[in-house]
């Protein structure tokens, strides 16, 4: 999903948390003093919840709220992977002699920038991913205490079987959510890892010199 769109453009549009939480609507946005959009507001359960721009995307027609961690590992990933096939193609290129040195050396050395600067935020951002895993694995556990003591209550006949079962269900189902988080951050941390040591083995394995076509 993408956020090109004016935020006032997504002024009444539903929301919805990446791994099914809630369901909600914007009611207003936030702007800067030159007018710029910054965040939305939304409605969840008839409280008003903020999220700035680096935790939501849009497609136009809904709006998908996040951790930030998550949309900035989708980006990388996106660039990390965009920088691997421009290096590919370019010793694909020189291999065959279609390009000459000169170009070749001079797209190396600025793709090198590029994966520097990448590199730098992919170290920055495992770490945040690492932080992210831990906070969900303590939410994890602690669900897992609410199970528990929710089947003590229902033991205990403090609750009906049918508010044991609802109250049981809502738990359930943030777990579910949880874990779905985790999965999706374990994911991006290898995947963004796996595509940055690609890119250096593939810098590594380059021919520097080749004949050119005469």
């Amino acid at each position: 999903m993408k956020t090109s769109l004016l935020l006032s453009e997504l002024i009444g549009k539903p929301v919805r948390e990446r791994y099914g939480r809630f369901k909600g609507t914007v009611v207003a946005i936030e702007t800067t003093q030159d007018g710029e959009g910054k965040a939305i507001v939304y409605e969840n359960g008839g409280i008003l919840v903020r999220s700035d721009v680096s935790s939501f995307h849009s497609d136009g027609a809904e709006v998908e709220v996040a951790h930030p961690t998550i949309y900035a590992a989708e980006k990388l990933r996106h660039d990390l992977s965009f920088l691997l096939v421009q290096r590919k193609s370019i010793v694909n290129l020189r291999g065959k002699g279609t390009i000459p040195h000169e170009i070749f050396t001079e797209l190396q050395k600025e793709l090198d920038s590029r994966y520097e600067s990448l590199a730098e935020t992919l170290n920055k951002l495992v770490k945040k991913l690492g932080e992210r895993l831990n906070w969900i694995d303590k939410r994890r556990d602690w669900i897992h205490r609410l199970v528990i003591n929710l089947e003590v209550a229902h033991k205990m006949k403090m609750l009906r079987d049918e508010e044991y079962g609802s109250l049981n269900e809502k738990l359930k189902e943030e777990l579910s959510c949880t874990l779905n988080e985790a999965e999706e951050i374990k994911k991006y941390r290898s995947d963004i890892s796996s595509i940055s040591t690609s890119i250096k083995e593939n810098r590594e394995g380059t021919p520097e010199t080749s004949a050119d076509v005469q």
